[in-house]
């Protein structure tokens, strides 16, 4: 591997809010994925990440500090680089961290809609101050940049790093749908049962597996239990490769972009796999994503048509954009050393 470390390298500090493991959610597996990957290549390292807890840890030779916004923002590195939307979390950090370069990567489809919030005059105005760039990974978020308080600053596009996986398992011998989202309104749920209803006139002995990390009792499974005929299964945590594996077609028909990850990276599993996949052109998706996957929100009719085509021919088109985690690394690290 390429070592872009000269004799004294520089020390690269990551923000991210509450990073767990197992990685679950996006935005947490970019902060590890670009640790690791900077790691690898001979720089020094460390994560901060508010959290509830305050502890000190080391993995993998990356040095992670949790704690409260004030207790990480004593900070003294070459790279300060926030993973998150402009918060009150980060306003210690911004206000006290010591770093040669301040750089920023928002994640949210919709920026988190940061600038709506009471307190987006007064953070808004530190990140100008401090941060020298902004990175996101569609050009539909650079143009909801323009209208926020942070117009005026560097911005530019670069794709997420993508997981590299392979199918586990053959596809169920029974056609499957699969979700794996909260069994929320706004992730489309509510489009998916509608669909699977009409769907399993058509097909026989049809299923659909549902599965939320975070499952609980609620009007959803009130709901799922209603149009239950004993072909919708219900899962809590779940191994997701081994899931889109057995899949016959993957949905993740979402209503909006905010709160979600830019670039769907089930999508990027869904592919690598060879498991067809159902999605929404909204937000920046579509200038990743092939239109044959891609519907009109709420668009049900469009959702059961789409998913009938892909069950009876198993298509999978390819991303539509270049994305390479190295030519990622190489410009992440060019932006870095400029």
């Amino acid at each position: 591997m390429e070592n872009y470390c000269e004799a004294s390298c520089m020390k690269i500090t990551y923000y991210v809010h509450d990073l767990a493991f197992p990685l679950v959610e996006g935005i947490r597996k970019q902060a590890w994925w670009m640790a690791l990957s900077m790691k690898h290549r001979g720089y020094e390292v460390e994560i901060v990440s508010t959290s509830k807890k305050k502890e000190v840890i080391e993995k993998e030779g990356i040095t992670i500090r949790y704690g409260s916004a004030v207790d990480i923002s004593n900070v003294k590195t070459d790279i300060l680089h926030y993973l998150s939307h402009p918060s009150p979390l980060i306003v210690p950090l911004l206000m006290r961290a010591k770093a040669k370069k301040q750089v920023m990567t928002i994640f949210g489809g919709n920026l988190h809609g940061f600038w709506k919030r009471s307190w987006d005059r007064v953070v808004s105005r530190l990140v100008r101050k401090n941060v020298s760039l902004v990175m996101v990974q569609t050009k539909f978020q650079r143009e909801l940049l323009k209208s926020t308080r942070l117009e005026k600053l560097p911005v530019t596009v670069l794709p997420p790093l993508i997981p590299q996986v392979h199918r586990t398992t053959y596809p169920s011998e029974r056609a499957s749908l699969l979700f794996m989202s909260h069994l929320s309104p706004f992730k489309g749920v509510d489009e998916v049962l509608r669909a699977f209803v009409v769907l399993r006139r058509k097909f026989k002995n049809l299923q659909l597996v549902i599965c939320d990390s975070g499952l609980v009792s609620n009007e959803y499974t009130e709901k799922i239990e209603r149009v239950n005929q004993r072909d919708i299964i219900l899962k809590g945590k779940v191994d997701p490769i081994e899931e889109l594996s057995k899949a016959w077609v993957y949905l993740y028909p979402i209503r909006q972009v905010q709160e979600t990850f830019s670039v769907p990276l089930s999508f990027i599993e869904s592919i690598q796999v060879g498991t067809p996949y159902v999605g929404s052109s909204i937000g920046g998706i579509p200038e990743y994503f092939h239109k044959d996957h891609l519907v009109e929100p709420r668009d049900v009719p469009s959702l059961v048509r789409k998913i009938e085509h892909l069950l009876r021919f198993k298509s999978v088109e390819p991303v539509q954009k270049l994305m390479v985690n190295s030519e990622t690394i190489r410009r992440l690290i060019d932006i870095y050393v400029a």
